[in-house]
Formats: structure tokens, C-alpha cells, sequence
């Protein structure tokens, strides 16, 4: 995955998160990570990209960090993990998802609806065809993780056969 690829991602991030609940993030050095072991998250969001590439983009928090960021969202104290909470997460993640689609034109993708997984210890596993690139930001609700699995340029099926 090109370097040029994953930059779309953080600033749609970064972007959306200030649109959103009006604070400022700032993202620490990316790495590759591997293995699917369980994280110290304990929400995470995700969401399958299909297209001119494919693979999954995930948001992974606390749930204290949620439950701060649900309530910035929804001008009044979110006190557990339900739908509206859930919804939050979704949206930052569909709107990050479709700033970076439009800032990266020649990746060609769409996106599925993203989901949220609940639960301490919880792994997130799948196809993994391309690197992981996992990228920490600090905000003042606190750390906020995104990574990043694309496999580019696709073959259709059509040339496939």
C-alpha cells in the first residue's frame, strides 16, 4: 500500500472528527501490524471497502472515549454503548470513508455500511491480503486508533476468466 493512499485516510479522519465534535486530533507515526491478537480497544468500528481496491478500515477506542465522544454528538450524557452511541461511531466512520473516496479518486472504491464491535478483548480478524497499517491519534477525549487494509488495483472479474 502506497504512502500517498493512506494520507486521504488520516486527514478524512482528522477532518471529520473536527466537523463533528469540534476537536482537534493529531496522529502519531504509522506501522504495519500483524496478527490478530486482542487489542486494548474495546469498541471498534468497521467497514469493508469493494471497488478498484478492497479491503477494511477500522476505528478502535474505549468505550470511555465513546461514550465522551457520543455525548459531544448528542448534547447530553451518554451513559452506555446503545444504538445512539453505536450511531455516532458509524457516522464518523462513513464520513471519514467518504471524504477519503473523494480525495482519492484514482482507488475507485465504495463502501459498505460500517458496523461496531463491542467487548473487551475482542478481535476484529479478516482477509488480510494487504499490510495493516495501524495509525494512532491523540484528541482530547483521548486515544483514538485507525487501520487501514487495502489491496489495490483489482483485476475484474470479467479479465479474470
Amino acid at each position: 500500500m502506497k504512502v500517498e493512499h493512506i494520507n486521504p485516510f488520516i486527514q478524512a479522519l482528522t477532518q471529520a472528527f473536527q466537523a463533528r465534535f469540534d476537536m482537534q486530533m493529531v496522529h502519531e507515526p504509522p506501522s504495519v501490524r500483524t496478527g490478530t491478537s486482542p487489542r486494548a480497544w474495546d469498541v471498534t468500528t468497521v467497514a469493508g471497502i469493494v471497488g478498484g481496491c478492497r479491503g477494511t478500515v477500522l476505528l478502535h477506542c474505549s468505550s470511555a472515549i465513546a461514550l465522551r465522544l457520543a455525548s459531544v454528538a448528542l448534547g447530553s450524557e451518554v451513559t452506555e454503548l446503545d444504538d445512539e452511541a453505536a450511531d455516532t461511531l458509524v457516522a464518523l466512520l462513513r464520513d471519514t470513508l467518504d471524504t477519503a473516496a473523494a480525495r482519492s479518486p484514482d482507488l475507485d472504491f465504495a463502501v459498505a455500511t460500517p458496523v461496531v464491535l463491542l467487548g473487551a478483548g475482542h478481535r476484529a480478524a479478516f482477509e488480510q491480503a494487504a499490510p495493516c497499517i495501524s495509525i494512532p491519534f491523540e484528541t482530547p477525549a483521548g486515544g483514538i486508533e485507525m487501520e487501514v487494509a487495502l489491496e489495490e488495483d483489482m483485476p475484474s472479474p470479467a479479465s479474470e476468466a
